[in-house]
């Protein structure tokens, strides 16, 4: 779609995001995309994913094949205004572990570019937690998620 710009956030890792469009920093409320809140098992919490017709990509795919009763991944899609820079806020707590784990991401942005569409993803594992940008390309007929740098935010005071 010619000058439409869309964003997926999947989220199969209990990590809580949330996006400030029109922002480089967190202020207000922004949109919070996955919440780790209402989320102690899979049985428990929503799985609504929210599609607005992004292509599937490999890691999308993946997700939805991992079903079940305490299968935790979802995935949600937004529009976004292109060139204006968007805000990427994530953290992780665990309550499994007697240390609490926790993971505070810091702030990330980007600049989506017109016509694009762009895929969120966050991982858990091994007491490292992160945050993966990419741009969807369908030049090869196919979905593929081409990296992309997240650049950290400076100068933004920690909103948790």
């Amino acid at each position: 779609m010619p000058g439409c710009t869309r964003i997926r956030i999947i989220d199969d890792a209990k990590v809580d995001v949330r996006f400030y469009r029109n922002r480089t920093c967190p202020d207000g409320d922004g949109v919070i995309a996955s919440s780790n809140m209402s989320r102690s098992t899979g049985m428990f919490r929503s799985k609504t994913a929210l599609s607005i017709g992004m292509p599937e990509t490999p890691r999308l795919e993946i997700m939805k094949a991992r079903t079940g009763l305490w299968s935790q991944g979802f995935y949600r899609e937004y529009a976004l205004a292109p060139g204006q820079p968007v805000a990427l806020q994530a953290g992780y707590v665990s309550g499994m572990r007697p240390e609490g784990f926790v993971c505070r991401f810091p702030t990330f942005s980007f600049v989506p570019e017109p016509g694009n569409d762009y895929e969120v993803s966050t991982e858990v594992a091994d007491g490292l937690c992160r945050v993966r940008l990419g741009r969807i390309d369908m030049s090869e007929g196919k979905a593929k998620v081409v990296p992309l740098p997240l650049s950290e935010t400076a100068n933004c005071e920690t909103a948790r």
